[in-house]
């Protein structure tokens, strides 16, 4: 069979191969998959029990075995991802060099022939496909792979647990730039650019940066203050405490019990009937929002449009996206500077209106209209000083220039805005609260650190990032009509765009009861947005927004 190898980029440096054949990747239907992802995580299974090592999935197969109880339906032959703690790992690896081939298994610690470390071991199966197409006398294999991650510990406190991965986050990046002066793909970088990076680091061993790697992985695996636990090595998993991860549970797979953290929630979430409720109070309290702001809008004869997951959902769905819990509303600038500069005195006093000059420490370039005294608490905003009721997102529409090059400059030009004022926002978090003193010179140091980092930062204005930002999104909307531009985008937090033909006129709807209004062609915003937006997602994509917390203590919704 003639192959040829496709080099598909992991984190944008280091690569793993997937076979060919012709130059198109194989097919294969989903039962092939699972049988043979089902086959190597068995093997796992035995030589852990005989040997008494301890396994979990995490990333893709623990998410297929949580919804599907198998694989995720449509992944390709390398999805697939096994972890042990760090001594577990390093046992079964010993024991996969000596029995893998009398197993019947590929193992792969190499990128192709060469004696360069892969960033992941991987182990394999060459499974029989059948006939390729009817009548074709041609029998296929393919390989088929599950990833074998080592975890390590983090220490528990927080400026320390940061300093580690910026330390992993370096040590990956300079092994990932060795490996790539010993692979050079014209279609991949450009001579120059790798003639510089063999100047800078040709000449470093790629197995001493390998095991420098792994080294600084392991730097707190014998901590008693390090009860975090993750894979650091060439990427980050999600991050677990020792009590999600321990004890083990066992969820089916494909006819097997494959043991699983303790609490998936880092990777997944099920649609528990808590979780249901949470969702439907929590639309309860949006309907409120969305209630209020049209009322004000049509009071004051202004523009918008409800847009994203929310069109989606009405469109789709007749009403909100069964799993989805928050409004999301467009409007273009014009209508958005005049609605926050008159609608929030309009506002009810059980809501408000946060903009940067409500409420300076948010970190959006966007408003929001909040319900007072509820929680909508995130990983990401749980630490931040601004108000974190459920809220009804505002995102302003600009003007596109048509000509494609200059649309294109535009466009970088923005999301450098953005990225700049992200970053800014990014550093601006709150003191960590420690319990006690620092019990190391290492500790106290980052600490240190950390500290005057977080200040210098906090020097940063972040309104004036914001005024940058919005300098540079409106800047043609003033030539707009001069000019005849007919595209307007919103550019956070997502990229979206649409024609003025397609979104004007507004048609007026109900949706789940409540007054709202729509773009005049909603299916041609939303085919640009999600494709093939009528067909339901995965299921185990069918998941709102991550919550730490949440509260609606407020008559309309408190009983539910």
């Amino acid at each position: 069979m003639d192959t040829q190898v496709l080099y598909c980029e992991v984190n944008k440096e280091m690569k793993y191969t997937l076979d060919c054949q012709k130059g198109s990747l194989i097919h294969y239907n989903d039962s092939v998959l699972n049988e043979a992802k089902t086959k190597i995580i068995k093997a796992i299974d035995e030589i852990c029990t005989e040997n008494g090592l301890s396994y979990f999935a995490y990333g893709p197969t623990l998410v297929g075995a949580v919804h599907y109880n198998a694989v995720i339906p449509g992944q390709d032959a390398l999805s697939g991802d096994i972890g042990l703690l760090r001594e577990d790992y390093e046992k079964l690896l010993a024991i996969l060099r000596k029995e893998a081939e009398g197993r019947g298994l590929i193992l792969d610690e190499y990128i192709g022939l060469t004696n360069i470390p892969q960033r992941l071991v991987r182990l394999g199966v060459r499974a029989e496909l059948g006939d390729l197409e009817a009548g074709d006398e041609l029998s296929m294999e393919q390989d088929f792979w599950i990833l074998l991650a080592p975890f390590d510990r983090l220490p528990d406190s927080f400026d320390l647990y940061c300093a580690h991965l910026r330390r992993m986050k370096r040590a990956n990046l300079r092994y990932a730039r060795v490996c790539s002066c010993h692979s050079y793909s014209s279609t991949k970088q450009s001579f120059l650019k790798f003639a510089a990076k063999k100047l800078l680091y040709g000449w470093r061993s790629p197995r001493k940066e390998y095991e420098r790697v792994q080294r600084i992985a392991q730097k707190y695996n014998h901590s008693e203050d390090a009860h975090r636990i993750m894979r650091v090595v060439f990427a980050k998993s999600e991050l677990c405490w020792e009590h999600q991860l321990f004890p083990l549970q066992k969820i089916p797979f494909n006819g097997m019990e494959l043991p699983c953290p303790n609490d998936f929630s880092p990777w997944t979430a099920t649609l528990t009937p808590e979780l249901e409720k949470q969702i439907k109070t929590i639309q309860k309290v949006d309907l409120l929002l969305l209630e209020e702001f049209d009322r004000i809008c049509r009071k004051l004869d202004i523009g918008y449009f409800i847009c994203g997951g929310s069109m989606l959902g009405y469109v789709r769905h007749g009403g909100f996206i069964p799993w989805d819990d928050d409004i999301d509303v467009g409007m273009l600038r014009a209508d958005y500077d005049r609605f926050l500069a008159e609608g929030g005195k309009e506002l009810s006093d059980r809501f408000f209106l946060q903009t940067r000059e409500s409420d300076p420490e948010i970190p959006y370039l966007f408003s929001k209209i909040r319900m007072n005294d509820t929680e909508y608490i995130t990983e990401y905003n749980e630490n931040r000083n601004f108000h974190k009721g459920i809220c009804l997102d505002l995102f302003p529409f600009d003007f596109l220039p048509d000509d494609e090059q200059e649309q294109k400059n535009f466009l970088a030009e923005v999301n450098v805005c953005v990225r700049r004022h992200n970053k800014a926002c990014n550093k601006q978090i709150a003191e960590p609260v420690y319990d006690e003193k620092p019990k190391t010179f290492e500790d106290w140091m980052w600490r240190t650190v950390a500290h005057a980092h977080r200040q210098l930062w906090r020097l940063v204005s972040i309104k004036k990032t914001q005024k940058k930002y919005i300098s540079v999104a409106t800047r043609y909307n003033a030539v707009a009509k001069e000019r005849g531009l007919q595209t307007v985008a919103s550019f956070v937090p997502t990229y979206t765009y649409v024609n003025l033909d397609d979104l004007l006129p507004y048609q007026d709807i109900s949706f789940e009861g409540v007054s709202a209004k729509i773009p005049a062609k909603p299916e041609v915003f939303l085919e640009m947005q999600y494709h093939d937006f009528m067909s339901l997602p995965p299921l185990h994509q069918q998941l709102g927004h991550d919550l730490i917390r949440w509260s609606a203590d407020i008559p309309e919704v408190k009983d539910n």
